[in-house]
């Protein structure tokens, strides 16, 4: 079970980690 668990805070975790890497990086080339 934890198996599972672990897993999918480890996907979810490197998605927002590049989607709000993006987001600083845009941020900081408008300004």
């Amino acid at each position: 079970m934890m198996a599972w668990i672990s897993s999918g805070f480890r996907a979810l975790s490197g998605e927002m980690r590049t989607r709000w890497h993006g987001y600083f990086m845009g941020y900081g080339k408008e300004d």
